[in-house]
């Protein structure tokens, strides 16, 4: 293990009144109200460090426990105190690991993300599935001068893997999931020029 590592927590805890949230989400037009009280604790990790000298590896992870804390009456009928706030995953874990050749300028990583199930609705019906997803890159790097060329490639979701990439809170007509691409390819090239002395 290298010595280059960073450690970093945060622990919170937020309560909120009359709070703006989705009260309806209906033919792409969103209408809002106030919540009377809510509340968000939590905790927050995140680890970086260079294990070598061509490899760097990042990891974080949240845990959000974010609840209504006062019963009230929505669109679709009645709310319980308690009720965890849609659109809101109660853990996310990410982590990353990347390696490159300094003298050829090539570069290749690996990324995962881990996210907990999303209630979708006021009243906790209905929850989009926790899912794991895993993306690849790879890439050259070249300098001549002040100019720095990049080229890259991406798969994102490499598994191939079915999950809900985006919730519509409180969605009437019971289309509250957007469903993420199962298997995604980028290939691009950029230029930079530094100006300046």
């Amino acid at each position: 293990m290298g010595d280059d590592g960073e450690l970093a927590a945060a622990v919170f805890d937020i309560d909120t009144r009359d709070e703006i949230v989705v009260d309806t989400s209906i033919g792409g037009r969103t209408t809002y109200r106030n919540a009377s009280a809510t509340r968000r604790r939590g905790v927050e990790l995140a680890y970086s460090a260079r294990l070598a000298a061509s490899v760097n590896v990042y990891f974080s992870a949240t845990w959000l426990d974010a609840r209504f804390r006062d019963a009230f009456v929505g669109a679709a009928g009645p709310v319980a105190a308690g009720n965890r706030l849609p659109g809101v995953p109660r853990y996310t874990i990410a982590a990353e690991a990347t390696w490159r050749h300094a003298s050829t300028g090539f570069g290749a990583g690996v990324e995962a993300r881990w996210n907990a199930k999303v209630w979708v609705d006021d009243r906790n019906t209905e929850a989009a599935a926790d899912y794991f997803v895993a993306n690849l890159h790879a890439g050259f790097e070249q300098r001549a001068g002040r100019w720095r060329l990049r080229e890259f490639v991406r798969v994102d979701n490499v598994l191939g893997r079915e999950y809900v990439g985006a919730v519509y809170v409180n969605e009437c007509n019971g289309r509250d999931f957007a469903p993420a691409p199962e298997r995604a390819f980028v290939f691009g090239l950029s230029a930079a020029y530094a100006f300046g002395s």
